[in-house]
């Protein structure tokens, strides 16, 4: 009984887990230092305005 249980909370979970974030809003980006690349995504605020100070 207790595995059944366990199992339907890894299901439940791994599903959740499926719609946890959408990549699409994600700006994809490189940082490049010699020879090496390191790609990373970036997530910005939503109505984020670069020309904007925060002071």
């Amino acid at each position: 009984m207790p595995r059944k249980f366990f199992f339907l909370f890894l299901m439940c979970f791994s599903l959740s887990a499926l719609y946890a974030q959408s990549l699409s809003q994600y700006e994809k980006h490189s940082y490049i230092k010699d020879n090496d690349t390191l790609p990373y995504r970036l997530l910005l605020p939503e109505g984020y305005d670069a020309s904007k100070s925060i002071h």
